[in-house]
């Protein structure tokens, strides 16, 4: 996924005509966007259970679902989360790009930096708030009609 996204920035860099500074920086800022919506995505994910289709039902049936407009906040709320995760890289990859206050070679590793830093937060609050909460989210899905 890493290289997936990488390549793209670069891809789209290179279709619009940036530079290699601000192609260089539109992919460091989008690793700094995966990382933190991977990370607010994990702390998430081990919090709330989604519901889903009882085992043998057809994945195109709504049944026993029954809660998408709860999904759906709870996914705007994260891509927002991550948006908010990555904005301390973001401005310094804007400053970078724009106003030339930040060299490019300083703000790439420090973006890089950031997302290794979000995204191993998010694992660890992520691993403990799954290992505090296990056993209520296996009930959970227990008790959800036909699993």
């Amino acid at each position: 996924m890493l290289a997936v996204t990488i390549g793209s920035a670069a891809l789209a860099g290179v279709l619009i005509g940036l530079p290699g500074r601000g192609t260089l920086l539109l992919s460091a800022a989008m690793v700094v966007l995966l990382a933190a919506a991977c990370a607010i995505s994990l702390f998430v994910g081990a919090g709330w259970v989604y519901p889903v289709q009882p085992p043998g039902t057809s994945p195109m049936s709504t049944k026993g679902t029954g809660q998408m407009t709860v999904t759906f906040l709870i996914q705007f709320l994260v891509w927002i989360g991550g948006a908010i995760a990555a904005a301390p890289a973001l401005v310094l990859l804007g400053f970078a790009q724009w106003s030339g206050s930040v060299p490019a070679a300083m703000a790439v590793p420090g973006a890089a930096v950031w997302a290794v830093v979000v995204l191993w937060a998010g694992v660890v609050s992520a691993g403990r708030l799954w290992d505090a909460r296990c056993v209520e989210d296996l009930t959970a899905i227990r008790s959800w009609p036909g699993h």
